[in-house]
């Protein structure tokens, strides 16, 4: 299988059509600053958690037989 041999470059003002409201939110995004990792790990617990037993009493897959190596 091959590709074909032409290509066209990517025109952005057509191919990548974009909103002042875009723009704006690109440049409020990169200067936000970096998490630290506690500040990640807090922001993760923020969701909360099933307790271990339901995460254990979840069935599995369903399949014809247990997979085997």
């Amino acid at each position: 299988m091959k590709s074909k041999n032409s290509s066209e470059l990517l025109d952005f003002e057509r191919d990548v059509p974009t909103t002042e409201n875009d723009i704006l939110a690109l440049r409020r995004v990169r200067t936000l600053t970096q998490m630290d990792l506690k500040a990640y790990i807090r922001f993760l617990e923020s969701f909360g958690s099933p307790p271990a037993s339901q995460l254990r009493a979840k069935r599995g897959p369903a399949g014809p037989k247990p997979f085997e190596l």
